[in-house]
């Protein structure tokens, strides 16, 4: 069971991590003056699981 809850939760974070990720690799994050609030306003224990991360 408790294999079952670390995959679910893995999977709810895995789109959103790559997102970041994507942004520091690149270098270039908030150079254009971008809005950094789907970062920062993130928060992982209100975010539901089990469903696709929304786009970035």
């Amino acid at each position: 069971m408790t294999g079952l809850r670390i995959a679910i939760a893995g999977g709810a974070r895995r789109d959103r991590t790559a997102a970041v990720q994507r942004g520091s690799l690149a270098n270039d994050w908030l150079k254009q003056g971008g809005n950094a609030d789907w970062v920062y306003g993130y928060s992982a224990w209100a975010a539901p699981l089990g469903e696709p991360a929304s786009a970035v």
